[in-house]
């Protein structure tokens, strides 16, 4: 959950990983700008991740078969890949 306090951070990969959730501070990164979840076994993804707002330019892995994250584009300006 320390990753809330990661403030400066651009770039997240997490692909190819076993994870099943991310936490709810991943919505505090509001310098991210790439988010790789390439390959993960994600099923949902925290609410919080909206507020990413526009800085966020990539997100990978959503909408692909890697995995099935379940954030649909809605009006959520992320890219997909």
């Amino acid at each position: 959950k320390e990753i809330g306090n990661l403030k400066q951070l651009e770039k997240l990969w997490l692909m190819d990983n076993q994870l099943t959730s991310l936490p709810k501070e991943i919505g505090d990164l509001k310098q991210l700008k790439e988010l790789d979840l390439k390959y993960s076994l994600l099923t949902s993804l925290p609410e919080e991740i909206r507020n990413l707002g526009e800085n966020v330019v990539r997100i990978d892995g959503l909408f692909g078969s890697s995995n099935n994250s379940g954030l649909g584009d809605g009006g959520s300006g992320f890219e997909r890949n």
